[in-house]
């Protein structure tokens, strides 16, 4: 007679093996969906509403296993996970839509959604210089306004520097704050990006 076999002695032990079964299943989905989207098979704006549901869920997820999961790397060399594409995108922490650009979704109102991509850049700015510099503070500013831009389909200097800053926050903790010089520069680079988004309005005109 086979010897039975108990993974969890205790309700919370029990609780952090379910968080790590689910960390496991957000990566396969997150390895497909990455796949399915190189191979157009799912459209841009399925692929970005579905990667930002599943980076939300992880997100979640992960203060929940930080003992246990001290990176993702290790976690997916314990468990040989091939989920290269998974971890890539994981680390960037925005959709490829919003990382290389591409359509987001149909534009139906042009000239609401300039004026939503003003007020965010000047609501960043603004926190900025009262130094509200928390990463959870100034991260759905940020995270709204790359979103906008890419629904916009809007290219412009300064646009890859907006992915680099939100990449940077979602790997920092909520309380985590940008230090004087860290702030200086994404002022500086929120600045020269507004000046650059208002520029390349005037040329497609």
């Amino acid at each position: 007679m086979s010897e039975r076999v108990v993974l969890a002695s205790s309700n919370k032990e029990r609780e952090m093996y379910d968080s790590m079964a689910d960390l496991y299943s957000i990566f396969i989905c997150l390895e497909h969906l990455e796949k399915a989207f190189i191979r157009d098979s799912i459209p841009a704006e399925e692929y970005d509403k579905t990667f930002n549901n599943l980076f939300s869920k992880y997100k979640t997820l992960k203060p929940l296993v930080a003992e246990q999961v001290p990176s993702i790397e290790q976690f997916m060399r314990e468990y040989r996970m091939q989920c290269p594409a998974a971890a890539i995108r994981v680390k960037k922490g925005v959709s490829a839509v919003k990382e290389f650009g591409g359509s987001g979704g149909r534009v139906d109102n042009q000239a609401a959604l300039i004026f939503e991509i003003g007020q965010h850049f000047i609501t960043l700015m603004d926190c900025v210089k009262l130094q509200q510099t928390a990463a959870d503070q100034i991260h759905p500013h940020l995270s709204d306004l790359v979103d906008a831009v890419t629904k916009l389909g809007s290219s412009f200097d300064g646009k890859a520097k907006l992915v680099e800053w939100l990449t940077k926050l979602n790997n920092m903790r909520a309380s985590e704050e940008l230090d004087d010089d860290t702030g200086r520069q994404f002022l500086f680079d929120l600045e020269t990006g507004y000046n650059a988004f208002h520029k390349s309005l005037e040329q497609a005109k």
